[in-house]
């Protein structure tokens, strides 16, 4: 974390002007004349400024604690908390010093002028003063009436602006709170999450256990070895398969699974532990269930190519279940509910990922779900995990471009429309693919996956289409073949970001390609000209058949 961005800083150089200033007055009190009555009223002054100054280092110290006790959870080491202890501590020394000469200033000026700071904290005329009041009658109390007045409001202002100044360092200090409450937040958000994938590990586990406890149990009651009784159990009883066994087992899941298309199939058991598919339930109360942003963006992914191939403009309405391939990569076989108007449709999506932290991935289906009488049908053989994509030709395939330059925008029409900003806003999608590539960038346990979204703003659109494309420049937003190109602000920081602050502008590219089999293929990165970031997305592959399942 920068300085212009730690708290730690920002309430450090309030404290030191106020430091600054303390000491600035302290060197005009030490001027004043003890005759003079306004080196009473500085005097107080002084003392209340470091009683304040006193206040604002204590709650510094505090959040300095609190941060050495997890230090790299906060971005620092010892090296930089020592050196916030040597700072706090040269304060407090500098302010000990103004307040202990300013006391001592007071006892040094003797008695009399003790009397004459007593009276001037007191707002008491002397008595020499009270005599000539008595003796002209008064003829003077419209100006010393007039003098007083204008002290007070004086004092009054001062006052206010030292108030002014303590209300923006409690302010800050509490914005230091409010961080440290989020983070706490996103901590027990992310415990929720662990605590899911642990419950989905335990069920196996105890599969497991279970099966070893029946083994253990017949050899010990036959008097047989740990081998002799495997080798005289059923097979469906048996923890050990040999090689031929194992492959029956996973096609048999496989072809179970492959009738639904991997939609429908929670009541399919596989015997092979860490193999198959996990499920989850989004409408079963009081459970999570993991990466819910990025589930919920590749359904709307879906609808989305749904829309473009069919002409509709049907939008999610809820999550129902999802079943997910247990890779870093995963497929993911979402079943939601959406609407179109007064229509109400159950859809099933399939999202396939090829790059971990990179966004690319492809929807295979994304369909209305079949009627129960209605026969599911797959073009092609299942694969569980599929690892090709849309095919593309021209500049929409290989590695991903880099940024055009302005010229480019502006004088190449025909390839390039810069978008208006109520067009991307109606639309929907571009913040779509924008919010996929942030997430797809940042995925694991600390990651903005699991602790929320930014909230990003979109300063420009640029869509490419293909050269030969004379459609209207509207009709273009759903081109098959398309790069956006997103300028926008707002993210703090990413693991593919060099600079670092939400203020900075961004650059975003993604393709889109839609082949003729309706497969929709998203691709993305991030573009920086400072961490001189070349063109890094992955070759695009012709689209693998991989092995037949049954």
């Amino acid at each position: 974390m920068s300085s212009a961005q730690d708290p730690f800083y920002i309430v450090k150089e309030e404290i030191q002007d106020s430091i600054d200033k303390l000491q600035s007055t302290f060197h005009k009190w030490e001027r004043i004349s003890p005759d003079m009555g306004d080196q009473a009223h500085v005097a107080k002054e002084l003392v209340a400024t470091c009683g304040s100054i006193e206040w604002q280092v204590d709650e510094l110290e505090k959040a300095i604690t609190v941060a050495a006790k997890d230090p790299s959870w906060y971005g620092i080491d010892e090296a930089e908390l020592e050196k916030r202890r040597r700072w706090t501590s040269n304060a407090r020394t500098q302010v000990r010093n103004v307040k202990s000469g300013v006391l001592a200033g007071k006892v040094s000026s003797g008695a009399g002028h003790a009397s004459e700071v007593r009276r001037e904290l007191m707002k008491m005329p002397n008595s020499g003063e009270a005599s000539r009041y008595d003796q002209y009658g008064g003829r003077d109390d419209d100006g010393f009436v007039q003098s007083e007045s204008d002290r007070q409001m004086l004092l009054i202002k001062q006052q206010d602006e030292e108030l002014d100044e303590l209300s923006k360092s409690v302010q800050r200090i509490g914005g230091v709170g409010l961080t440290i409450h989020d983070e706490l937040v996103a901590q027990e958000r992310i415990i929720d999450e662990l605590d899911t994938e642990m419950d989905s590990t335990k069920n196996r586990l105890e599969f497991v256990q279970k099966k070893v406890g029946m083994v253990m149990k017949k050899a010990g009651a036959k008097g047989h070895t740990h081998e002799e009784a495997q080798e005289n159990m059923p097979t469906e009883d048996r923890v050990c398969f040999t090689g031929e066994e194992y492959a029956r087992h996973v096609r048999e899941y496989w072809r179970g699974v492959a009738e639904s298309d991997g939609f429908d199939c929670e009541e399919i058991r596989s015997p092979v532990v860490l193999t198959g598919l996990l499920h989850y339930d989004c409408q079963k109360s009081g459970r999570r269930y993991p990466e819910p942003l990025l589930v919920k963006r590749y359904a709307l992914l879906g609808l989305h190519r749904f829309n473009i191939l069919q002409g509709t403009s049907f939008d999610l309405a809820a999550l129902l279940k999802f079943n997910k391939t247990m890779n870093l990569t995963s497929s993911y076989y979402i079943t939601l509910l959406a609407y179109d108007t007064l229509l109400q449709k159950t859809f099933q999506v399939r999202v396939d990922e090829r790059k971990y932290r990179h966004l690319d991935l492809t929807v295979a289906i994304a369909r209305p779900k079949k009627d129960q009488n209605e026969a599911v049908t797959t073009k092609e053989p299942f694969i569980p995990h599929f690892h090709g994509g849309a095919v593309a030709d021209g500049v929409f395939q290989g590695p991903l471009p880099d940024w055009p330059s302005d010229g480019a925008f502006h004088d190449d029409r025909s390839r390039f429309y810069a978008l208006e900003k109520s067009e991307w806003q109606a639309t929907g999608w571009i913040s779509l693919y924008l919010e996929l590539l942030i997430l797809a960038n940042d995925k694991g346990m600390f990651g903005i996956v699991q602790t929320g979204l930014p909230q990003v703003q979109i300063l420009k659109v640029v869509i490419q289409t293909q050269e030969e494309d004379e459609k209207p420049p509207d009709e273009r937003l759903n081109s098959r073949r398309a790069h956006v190109y997103i300028t926008f602000t707002g993210l703090a920081k990413s693991p593919r970001l060099v600079e670092i602050g939400e203020h900075v502008a961004r650059k975003a590219i993604i393709r889109r390609v839609i082949d003729d089999s309706g497969y929709l293929t998203l691709q993305g990165k991030f573009w920086s000209l400072q961490s001189g970031e070349k063109a890094e997305s992955s070759q695009k592959r012709p689209r693998s058949k991989g092995p037949r399942i049954f």
